[in-house]
């Protein structure tokens, strides 16, 4: 925007264009500043012509004063209004997990009130929010309180969690076969033994292991637009994820983002 002299009646017009329009207004990144060095400008102009003697000199003075609270009103309502379009451009973001949010008619100082905002409604729509939608009604339990650290950002990653790799090779420690024991049968100074038939291979034994619930079942999906960051039930993290990722998830988590039309099953 073009540099604009700050003067009692530009404040009446920018204030007259932001309650016009519904989008915020672009002004210039030292508005605020700006302002400050008019009012001093104006007290100055105050103390000056309080000096003066006469009814001219404290007329004069009056009018000033009077100026200068009217300038304090416009100033604070322009502030005001706004501060609620900042507010519902926050609430939006946080809802839809858009990127497109335009910030460009943001001033230096709202740019920053913006970020405060809208990590705490991402935060207050993790720990409450999405706790609720991802909680499993059929299997009777309270819901586990969401992990309050920091979370550090990573990239989707498809490979098989390291849990699962424990617990798969715990199994395959369990149904490991057994060296064939020997039976020992003596007969005088002859030692006979007779190996023990073989065991079933482990590979097929693990094959046949069915998943423990549904949540165990993944399916890999491919999402439409962007997903924010969640938490699932056992407390692990997934997201975020942008138009075109694809991942592996507990079906029940798959299910509800395909239900809401967020994601559909990769072929």
């Amino acid at each position: 925007m073009n540099e604009v002299k700050i003067t009692y009646e530009t404040l009446f017009d920018l204030l007259k264009i932001e309650k016009d329009r519904d989008e915020l207004q672009e002004l210039d990144d030292t508005f605020y500043s700006d302002v400050m060095h008019y009012l001093t400008q104006k007290q100055s102009l105050i103390n000056q012509e309080g000096t003066q003697s006469g009814l001219f000199g404290a007329s004069e003075s009056e009018k000033t004063k009077i100026q200068v609270l009217n300038i304090k009103k416009i100033v604070k309502e322009l502030y005001e209004r706004r501060e609620a379009k900042i507010i519902r451009l926050a609430i939006n973001k946080s809802k839809t997990g858009s990127n497109l949010t335009n910030t460009v008619a943001m001033l230096p100082e709202e740019k920053i009130f913006f970020a405060e905002i809208l990590l705490v409604l991402n935060k207050n729509r993790l720990t409450v929010l999405q706790k609720i939608l991802f909680f499993n009604n059929g299997l009777n339990q309270q819901p586990k309180p969401v992990q309050t650290t920091p979370i550090v950002e990573e990239e989707p990653n498809l490979e098989p969690p390291k849990e699962a790799i424990a617990e798969l090779k715990k199994e395959e420690e369990s149904v490991k076969p057994v060296p064939p024991a020997e039976k020992e049968m003596a007969t005088g100074d002859e030692i006979k033994t007779e190996p023990q038939t073989e065991e079933t291979p482990k590979v097929e034994s693990i094959k046949t292991q069915e998943p423990k619930d549904e949540y165990d079942i993944k399916i890999k999906v491919k999402f439409l637009g962007e997903v924010p960051k969640f938490v699932g039930k056992k407390l692990e993290v997934y997201g975020p994820y942008t138009e075109g990722d694809t991942a592996e998830l507990p079906k029940i988590i798959a299910n509800i983002l395909i239900n809401k039309q967020r994601a559909k099953i990769e072929e």
